[in-house]
Order: structure tokens, then C-alpha cells, then sequence
């Protein structure tokens, strides 16, 4: 357990987050199907894009890594043929990408990851991409995925949306090395629509566009990436952790490397600490002043973005009335299911919340101490450490797992403490 430190008076800091996570899994997938070699800048070095950089270098991609920098000479879709079995943690973005990209990929590859990976859903993928013409499978609509296909046919095909945008994704991004052009249409609720849009962002910047008649429907026509140099956005969702530092302890934070155009799905969580009573400064970086007391955003749709949920659920914690987070059922199959960790955490320290359907209540309080389990879940482990920087004796179970996405999350809390004392 480790032990969380309140701060003694507000904060007034700027800090810098590293690049997003999701940007950094589309980039090196999308430059290693290029023509030409890309150097990708401000990369995500974390449990799920290692993974990502290791399996592409089995699949025969030549790509060196070195600080926060990496160079990838891209095979314009042609592979030679590879068998492997390609182990990959709790890295949902990673599975998922990987087992569309293997379409293109001769030979037999096994797609797998850990218990909780086992239990994640993949037969709306499966069954998007057998309806493509690719010879795939999973056994029980979870991985491991077995991939023995060396084309990707293409066509037309629905793509089921509601649990995960990553399916949708995922076939995005190889859709122009099919052997005729790809029609695709989100079937169903489309949950997580901004990380589509991510996907259609770095596919254009490496010289693919495609034709998007309505928000549900994606023609792409055959096509290739060229290389480039790309620089990966620093983490909105990152620096949800931070703005959440600046909201619950009257405190004021600036992260730097946060552009407030960014297309990010968590910069949508901005408004929503302005409606509780924070003061939002846009310029070069973005700033964050919390309020002396927060209050109630009220009803909160957070379909378009799921990660920020347990960020607002803490905040909810200590805010003055009751806030409903709705439209977020999928996170029953993340790494956690996060809405009843989010439920059993919170009861835990003293505040009433229960489970909706699609989401979450939570009536504000006054927090109490507490040892918190994480489920090993990163965005728990994180978002109740920004809790016990203003609730005294909160304690975060294996906070190790915090490698999945930002390693240095608690060296970088713990330099903010006066002489780098604290958690």
C-alpha cells in the first residue's frame, strides 16, 4: 500500500504530460504500414505501447526506440511470412489493433493477453473482420484471437460500436491495404466516438483520407500511408489527473504541453469542472483553479470519454449534491469493471454512491481514510491518489499498475510536495 500525503496549503504549479497513449498505439501502427520511414516524437513509453513496439518488430518491422523518440522503417503492407504468438498483458488498444493488422500478415499469429484480457470482448471485431474475408477466430468471443490470413479481402460490412470504438479502429487503420476498397458502418449505440476521430486524424496525417458520408458510415478506398515525422499530443487524459489536483484542493495547476484545440476526448472534461466551479484558463497549455468548495455537475454524459470517469467520480466524492454519471456501460468491460470498483471504492471511504444501468450516482460527502484497491486498474490507482492529496490516510493497493499508461505518475505527484516529501 502506498501511503498519500494531503497537501498542507493549495498548489500552484505547471506541469508537462507525457504523450497520449492512444495517439502513440495509432501512430506506430499507421507508420509501420507506411511507405518510407516516419520519426514519431513525444512517444508514450508504457506497458501498452511496449507491447505495441514489440510485437510490430516480430511481425518484421525495423523500428528503434530511444527516449521519447522512435524511428520506424514502414513496409508499405507487404510481410513476410511470420508465425507468433504475441502476448499482450491487459492492453485492450493493443489486442484489438494488432489482431485487424494481422489480417494483412501471412502466416498464423495468436493474438492473447492476461486473465482480465481473456475475459474482454472481441467477436464484434472477429465478426467484422470474417465478413472482410479474413480468416479469424476466437473461441469464446474473447481473445486469444487466431489470425491465419495473408489478405485482407475488404467489401462491406457493419461494425458493432457499442463497446468498444477500438473495433472500429482497428479496421480503420489497415482499410487502405485491402485488395478492394472497404465500406464500413457503426452498427448499434457508437460509444466512444472522439477516439474515431483520433484514428481519421492520424490516418490523414500520414496521407490517407476517407470518404465519411454521415457520422456512421466510412468508405475507403485502396490506398498507402506515406511516412513522416509525427509528433504525439501530450495526454488529455493525463492531465485530467492534474486538473483534478488544481479542482479538489482549491489549488492551481497548468499543464503545458495541452493545446486547448486539441481533438482529445478528455478535453470535454473542462466544462465539465467549470460547471462545478472551476475557473478554466485557455492559452498556451491549459490552467485549472479549483474553487474553495466544488458543487454538483449534475447529470453528466461521459460516452465521449470513458477514461475521464473515474477522475469526475472522485471529484463527485467531496462536491456539494449528487452527480449522476450516465452512458458509460462499457466500462463494465475495461480493466477493471470500473463501475463497481468505482461503487465498492467509494463506499469504502465514507460516500454514498450506487450503480446505474450505463452508469454511476454519487452523492458528495466528506471522504474518509482508507486502503483502496485498485483491481489493478491504472485509472484507479491514479484518480483516488488525487483524493488522498486532499483526504487524509488514503493508501493505494499495487500502485505499480500505474505502468499501463504513465509510468512516472507518482514520481511526478511526489516531486510537488514542498522538499519532494509526500506519497
Amino acid at each position: 500500500m502506498l501511503p498519500i500525503t494531503p497537501f498542507a496549503a493549495p498548489i500552484d504549479t505547471a506541469v508537462s504530460v507525457p504523450g497520449s497513449k492512444s495517439l502513440t498505439n495509432r501512430a506506430l501502427v499507421v507508420a509501420s504500414l507506411a511507405e518510407g520511414k516516419s520519426r514519431l516524437s513525444n512517444v508514450l513509453h508504457s506497458d501498452d505501447t511496449r507491447y505495441m513496439m514489440s510485437h510490430l518488430r516480430t511481425l518484421g518491422i525495423s523500428l528503434q526506440a530511444s527516449d521519447d523518440e522512435v524511428e520506424i522503417d514502414g513496409l508499405g503492407g507487404n510481410f513476410q511470412p511470420v508465425q507468433a504468438s504475441l502476448f499482450c498483458g491487459n492492453a485492450g488498444t493493443t489486442v484489438r489493433f494488432l489482431s485487424a493488422f494481422c489480417a494483412l500478415v501471412p502466416g498464423a499469429q495468436v493474438i492473447t493477453g492476461d486473465q482480465r484480457m481473456q475475459a474482454r470482448p472481441i467477436r464484434d471485431l472477429v465478426d467484422a473482420l470474417t465478413g472482410l474475408g479474413v480468416d479469424i477466430a476466437c473461441a469464446n468471443g474473447c481473445p486469444p484471437v487466431t489470425v491465419r490470413s495473408a489478405v485482407l479481402p475488404g467489401g462491406r460490412v457493419q461494425v458493432q460500436a457499442n463497446l468498444s470504438s477500438q473495433y472500429l479502429s482497428a479496421i480503420l487503420m489497415v482499410a487502405p491495404y485491402a485488395q478492394q476498397p472497404i465500406s464500413l458502418e457503426a452498427a448499434g449505440e457508437m460509444v466512444s466516438e472522439t477516439y474515431v476521430e483520433l484514428t481519421l486524424e492520424v490516418m490523414a496525417a500520414f496521407g490517407v483520407a476517407i470518404d465519411r458520408p454521415d457520422r456512421r458510415r466510412f468508405h475507403i478506398p485502396q490506398q498507402c500511408y506515406q511516412g513522416r515525422n509525427f509528433a504525439i499530443e501530450g495526454d488529455a487524459t493525463s492531465a485530467g489527473y492534474w486538473w483534478a489536483l488544481a479542482a479538489s484542493t482549491a489549488g492551481r495547476v497548468t499543464v503545458n504541453n495541452i493545446q486547448p484545440s486539441s481533438h482529445q476526448g478528455d478535453m470535454e472534461l473542462l466544462p465539465i469542472l467549470e460547471r462545478m466551479g472551476c475557473t478554466i484558463t485557455r492559452q498556451p497549455g491549459v490552467t485549472v483553479q479549483g474553487p474553495g468548495r466544488l458543487k454538483s455537475p449534475g447529470v453528466v454524459d461521459m460516452n465521449r470519454l470513458p477514461d475521464g470517469v473515474m477522475t469526475l467520480a472522485v471529484l463527485a466524492a467531496l462536491a456539494q449534491g449528487e452527480t449522476r454519471i450516465v452512458n458509460v456501460a462499457n466500462l463494465r468491460i475495461k480493466e477493471s469493471d470500473r463501475l463497481t470498483a468505482l461503487v465498492t471504492e467509494l463506499r469504502r471511504i465514507g460516500i454514498e454512491a450506487a450503480e446505474l444501468p450505463d452508469g454511476i450516482r454519487i452523492r458528495g460527502g466528506e471522504p474518509h481514510s482508507a486502503d483502496i484497491e485498485t483491481y489493478a486498474d491504472h485509472r484507479m490507482a491514479m484518480s483516488f491518489a488525487i483524493l488522498g492529496t486532499r483526504v487524509p490516510g488514503i493508501r493505494i493497493g499495487t500502485p505499480e499498475c500505474v505502468s499501463k499508461s504513465y509510468p512516472t505518475f507518482f514520481e511526478e505527484l511526489q516531486a510537488l510536495y514542498p522538499s519532494h516529501r509526500g506519497c
